[in-house]
């Protein structure tokens, strides 16, 4: 699959950074020295915790050449590397290690999870975000739509992407970490237009159905025709825009913190 596209990327920078802020609000790890954000990208995310944790040391790491250049170029002031997660050979441990929208697309969740537990402090977290895109609508008109235009090519959303629910995270999680927080939230994003669903989406999840094709002429045409296939998913209202429901799963799992229990106290006491 050919590189990301930064630009492309950040033109849908609102919708992407509201789920990293909202991630970002409810992590409780006091006294934050160090925080790595793996999977980068151009260092939105990284920028918005280096906002929260401003006297943190900041590291944003990425396996995409041109995401760490463009983060580079942006954010002179944050440490950037050009790293896979999962082959990193590093002993540095984190207080804080978060993700926005990435481990999609990393497959063996088990090992991921086992992976981000060995790169935290005792008394840190793991927090990241999944979009719960194999759920939504245009995931299916996509994957519809390149089966016709590519009828022989078996190549499908499984080959991209890994999902689970969020009772499989809470299972794997527990293992070694002490307190798992989980929630769910639909962002409803007012778009130009259905075209507009397709820009958005195409430096993401069309990404890696594009560069299977073999022309630009033939890229072109496939994009028209999940723009007009999303007609009949995400109804055009009458100011002309679209609303396209985004639900997400958010994960903040910590290390040692345990949730505390209130007694139960009767109101009424016996004589």
């Amino acid at each position: 699959m050919n590189d990301w596209n930064p630009d492309l990327y950040l033109q849908y920078s609102g919708q992407r950074n509201q789920p990293a802020k909202d991630l970002l609000s409810r992590i409780t790890v006091a006294d934050v020295k160090s925080v790595l954000d793996y999977g980068c990208g151009p260092g939105n995310s990284t920028f918005l915790a280096g906002q929260k944790w401003s006297r943190a040391h900041i590291l944003g790491i990425d396996s995409s050449e041109a995401m760490i250049a463009k983060a580079l170029t942006a954010y002179t002031d944050m440490e950037w590397k050009l790293q896979d997660i999962m082959t990193w050979d590093t002993d540095l441990k984190f207080d804080v290690v978060f993700s926005n929208a990435v481990i999609q697309w990393i497959f063996d969740h088990k090992k991921l999870m086992k992976r981000l537990a060995s790169l935290v402090l005792p008394a840190g977290a793991v927090a990241f975000q999944i979009p719960e895109y194999a759920d939504m609508p245009v995931s299916r008109v996509i994957d519809e739509e390149y089966h016709k235009v590519c009828s022989g090519d078996s190549f499908s959303l499984a080959d991209i992407f890994e999902f689970h629910q969020g009772s499989y995270y809470y299972d794997v999680l527990q293992e070694d970490f002490g307190s798992i927080e989980m929630w769910q939230t639909d962002y409803m994003h007012e778009m130009k237009s259905h075209s507009d669903i397709v820009t958005m989406i195409e430096s993401t999840g069309l990404k890696p159905y594009l560069a299977r094709m073999e022309s630009d002429q033939q890229q072109k045409a496939f994009l028209e025709k999940v723009a007009g296939a999303l007609q009949r998913e995400y109804h055009e209202h009458a100011n002309g825009k679209v609303l396209f429901p985004f639900k997400r799963l958010f994960v903040i799992a910590y290390k040692n913190r345990q949730t505390a229990v209130s007694p139960r106290v009767s109101p009424c006491v016996s004589p």
